[in-house]
């Protein structure tokens, strides 16, 4: 999985991927089963 979702330059740059992956891509592949 690769995301380009940020904010460049500021202090929470990693936040919209990490928001991504803890609330979308993640139950997705948990609920895969």
């Amino acid at each position: 999985m690769m995301t380009t979702a940020a904010r460049y330059g500021e202090p929470k740059e990693g936040l919209a991927a990490m928001d991504i992956l803890a609330n979308i891509i993640l139950p997705a592949v948990r609920d895969a089963h």
